[in-house]
Order: structure tokens, then C-alpha cells, then sequence
């Protein structure tokens, strides 16, 4: 079938649902009548919903429905602001998403985590039994060693109460208030490479990894760690000549998303060429959605909420008794 990602844009649903702890998450769902399978993409730290269109595209194509949101407290449109910004928010929003009657639960659900968001798919994988395969790209699994790499600061004040340690730090660009932050990675299990393992030693389904080869913040031999412990069927791809920020190079990108789309195709035992969209396809569709989001009102969101809301609360309700 003949995938038109324009049209798929087009109709795509954006909508805010409720969170279960404080404000609203914002969500876009773009569906085909052909899908195999829904894949969530989880956002990376500092990137919105649009900065996930290259991969959007490339599933659209190959007959995957997207379902990308905006985290709290983070940028994009979802409420809160980004100097409050914690992983355990990102979890909260993903397991919100995943509760909500947004993802077709009859299809396969495969989830997508990139950079700082990996690990959140390996935890939130490791405790629901309906994730049929994990994919991440270029994911963190050293937090602590990441963050310090990345924004070049120390982050050993903020685990020891005896020293002074500074209210925010800059992270690639956004000021962060730190101690909160190191909080919730520790509370929640984030911060350490054993944490991580013991997520992915928790697996029940496929996981599939795609790593820089030339990724300085991030250990290539603690990414191996992590893949060895999975149980399932696994994989680790290495991007030669790339770095963390797989952004700054147009081919490199194109090459990530191709894989990622491999791995879904993998995960859902399709067997198919894997088709690549047309340069001039994919700017224009960008375009197209970028100009949708920047006319979505308020209101419009809150509308289709309400609307969402009540089926939301009714499962709840079903789900507590």
C-alpha cells in the first residue's frame, strides 16, 4: 500500500489528556488504516513532539501508527516548566498515555526511547506484560555519568548532603533546578548502571539498541553491559562515524530511523523491504505539521480533552474497582 505521510499529517489527532499526578500532557496521533503495530516515541530530553518527525515518517510509511506526546514539565506543549524537569515525569506521562484508550491494545505497542528517555522504555517495559518490543536510540545508561559528560558539571555535591551544591545547572541550554532532579533519579531507580540492568534483566519482550559508535557520553562497553543482560531476542546496531547528537548529520539520521524502523518491522515479524520516503515527501510534510501545531488553540485542545477525559475517567474507575 502506498503510504501519502502528508495525509497522514493532516489527519492526524492532537489533543492534551490529564495527568494522573498534575496539568496536561500533550499528544499526537497519527494512524493509518493499514498499521501493524502503534509505536510510542518517547521524547528525549529538550526535543518536541516535531523533533521526532524524521522517525514519525519513516513508521508512517512502512504501516505503523505513531503516537508521540510533549512530557510535563519539559518543553513542547504540555504543561509545567522545564527547569522542574524529572525522568519519574516522563514515566508518569508514558504509563498515562499507555492507560488512557489512546494506543490500540488489540495491535502490538512497541515503545521508542531516545537518549534520556531509554531508560524510562526499559522500566515502563519491564512492568507492563501488553509491550510486545523495545527500541532505543543512542539510549543513556549511565545516567549520572551522561548528565555530567553533557553539561560538565559534577553532580557528586547534589548525592552528598554535606556539600554546598549550586540551585540550577545548565543542561545543553536549559537551566535545571538540580537537586530535585537527582532526587527523583534516585527515588525512582534512574541514576545508576545497575538500575538500569536490573529494568532490563526484567524484560519479557525484544529489545533492540542503536548506538553511536563515536558517542562520548555515553560508554559503548556499558551499552554492551545492558544488551547482554536482556533475556529476549536482542540486537545492537553501532552508527560508525556518529556522535551523540545523530542530528547534526543529515545522513546519520535518515540511517537511525531507518534502523528503528527495521527493528519495529522485526519485532512485528514483517519480513518487508523497508520503504524510505522521498526527500521532497518528507519536507513537505514537515511543513505541513509544523504549521498545525503552531494553529492549534487552546481551546481546541481543552475541547477534545473534555472529550477524552470522561472515557479516561470512566476507565479509572473500572480499573479501581
Amino acid at each position: 500500500m502506498n503510504i501519502d505521510i502528508c495525509s497522514c499529517i493532516s489527519n492526524s489527532e492532537n489533543f492534551t489528556i490529564p495527568s494522573s499526578e498534575k496539568g496536561n500532557v500533550f499528544v499526537s496521533k497519527c494512524t493509518i488504516p493499514s498499521s501493524k503495530s502503534t509505536v510510542v516515541i518517547i521524547p528525549p530530553y529538550g526535543r518536541t513532539v516535531h523533533d521526532s518527525f524524521l522517525i514519525t515518517a519513516n513508521l508512517l510509511i512502512n504501516d505503523f501508527d505513531v503516537v508521540r506526546f510533549d512530557c510535563r514539565n519539559h518543553v513542547g506543549m504540555s504543561t509545567g516548566d522545564i527547569e522542574n524537569y524529572k525522568i519519574s515525569t516522563i514515566e508518569m506521562d508514558l504509563m498515562d498515555i499507555l492507560k488512557a484508550n489512546i494506543v490500540d491494545n488489540i495491535k502490538p505497542i512497541i515503545l521508542v526511547g531516545i537518549s534520556l528517555s531509554a531508560p524510562v522504555s526499559w522500566k515502563v517495559a519491564s512492568k507492563l506484560l501488553n509491550i510486545s518490543g523495545v527500541v532505543t536510540l543512542v539510549g543513556v545508561v549511565d545516567m549520572v555519568s551522561t548528565i555530567e559528560k553533557a553539561g560538565e558539571f559534577s553532580l557528586v555535591p547534589y548525592f552528598d548532603p554535606t556539600q554546598e551544591a549550586d540551585y540550577y545547572q545548565d543542561v545543553l541550554g536549559f537551566s535545571i533546578i538540580t537537586q530535585p532532579f537527582v532526587d527523583d533519579l534516585v527515588e525512582h531507580r534512574y541514576s545508576t548502571l545497575a538500575d538500569i540492568k536490573n529494568d532490563v534483566s526484567m524484560l519479557s519482550c525484544p529489545l533492540y539498541m542503536i548506538s553511536a559508535a563515536d558517542d562520548s557520553w555515553i560508554s559503548l562497553d556499558q551499552v554492551k553491559q545492558v544488551i547482554d543482560i536482556a533475556k529476549n531476542a536482542k540486537a545492537l546496531c553501532i552508527l560508525e562515524n556518529s556522535d551523540h547528537e545523530l542530528g547534526k548529520s543529515a545522513v546519520i539520521a535518515k540511517k537511525a530511523a531507518t534502523f528503528i524502523v527495521d527493528f519495529c518491522k522485526k519485532i512485528v515479524g514483517d519480513s518487508t523491504e523497508t520503504v524510505v520516503p522521498e526527500l521532497t515527501q518528507l519536507i513537505k510534510a514537515s511543513a505541513l505539521e509544523s504549521e498545525k501545531f503552531s494553529q492549534l488553540e487552546p481551546k481546541e485542545l481543552s475541547e477534545k480533552a473534555l472529550l477524552l477525559n470522561s472515557k479516561i475517567g470512566q476507565n479509572r474507575v473500572r480499573e479501581n474497582c
